[in-house]
């Protein structure tokens, strides 16, 4: 085998360990049939959504975390994020367990997952959650709803009080919102 074949064999079996680490958090947080089926799916979904940019399709499903057992409502864009925050709790440091929070700010909240693990978790936490970007803090308001102790606010967050604008690039990934203007990005690079 040359090079450039390795190359391809290492690749493809890279991204089929993803597929399946995306689809074994599907089905560990899938509440029901249907939902893990969706969420085990998603990672496909969006690889295949991509090709017709701007879907802005809802999904739904039901996932258990931790105890906490909910409706998500997401984007296939979103299945990062679920594996991500959901399934590694990157934002739940060990220590957090022997004094629990009593108070939480969720910083670009997003659509609320880090809210939902630290709600499983902390159950009686207060959580405050800032999202500048309305569709994603409509889908963080449909997620959280009913949730007692949660706060959310539709801005952002910085160091001095301002008013600015959110930048959407037309057919925008999730990664790709700013509040600062991409001209302005040029001139500083």
């Amino acid at each position: 085998m040359d090079t450039q074949e390795e190359k391809v064999t290492v690749d493809l079996l890279r991204k089929c360990k993803t597929l399946c680490d995306y689809a074994r958090t599907g089905i560990q947080l899938g509440a029901d049939l249907r939902s893990k089926c969706l969420l085990a799916s998603m990672l496909v979904r969006l690889k295949w959504l991509q090709a017709k940019s701007g879907d802005r399709t809802v999904y739904q499903a039901a996932v258990n975390i931790g105890s906490l057992r909910r409706t998500l409502s997401m984007r296939a864009g979103d299945i990062f994020l679920v594996h991500e925050v959901l399934s590694e709790s990157p934002y739940i440091r060990p220590e957090m367990a022997q004094e629990p929070p009593r108070c939480i700010v969720d910083l670009g909240a997003h659509i609320g997952l880090a809210t939902l693990g630290f709600k499983a978790r902390f159950p009686e936490a207060k959580v405050h959650c800032y999202e500048p970007d309305p569709d994603n803090f409509a889908l963080l308001k449909t997620n959280v709803a009913g949730l007692s102790g949660v706060s959310l606010h539709p801005e952002a967050v910085g160091t001095q009080r301002a008013e600015g604008v959110l930048y959407i690039p037309k057919g925008a990934t999730l990664v790709r919102r700013s509040l600062v203007h991409s001209m302005y990005n040029r001139w500083m690079k």
